[in-house]
């Protein structure tokens, strides 16, 4: 693509006359960036449910929000993965907390990527702010890259 509009643009900057009618555009998505195309933000709805959830259940650690929203699977395989990673923000009442499940029971999903917003309160509690995942899928199941996609 890029020879031919180089091309186009030589013919045009040479003067020759060029009797091809097409006209080539380049239009980028900005709107869309690596991460919007790699990850998928979950909608208030969710993050409402499970901020409820954190309340009337009485979910003190970050542990137990991100097995309340993605639970660990109960029967694994041996080549089972569940590994959360924490890092706090310059704001220490600001934290992320990130989920890689890898081999899990599900016949569409290879691998799943939670990264999980958090703000703890004063009164020492927790509210999501926001959820963004990410899926590889099984073979056959859709893309075998990290993606917004969901698997089929």
């Amino acid at each position: 693509m890029l020879i031919v509009i180089v091309v186009a643009l030589l013919s045009t900057a040479c003067g020759t006359k060029n009797d091809n009618k097409l006209d080539y555009h380049v239009i980028l998505d900005t709107d869309q960036t690596a991460e919007d195309r790699e990850f998928r933000t979950i909608g208030s709805n969710r993050i409402a449910a499970l901020n409820k959830a954190i309340k009337e259940k009485n979910l003190t650690t970050e542990a137990q929000i991100m097995q309340e929203y993605s639970p660990e699977d109960k029967d694994p395989g041996s080549e089972y993965l569940y590994v959360l990673r924490k890092k706090i923000n310059l704001d220490p009442s600001n934290i992320t907390i990130s989920l890689l499940e890898d081999q899990s029971q599900s016949p569409a999903i290879r691998a799943k990527r939670v990264i999980m917003d958090l703000v703890k309160t004063p009164q020492n509690t927790f509210r999501v702010t926001k959820i963004k995942e990410s899926y590889q899928c099984r073979l056959n199941r859709g893309q075998q890259e990290w993606s917004a996609e969901y698997c089929i």
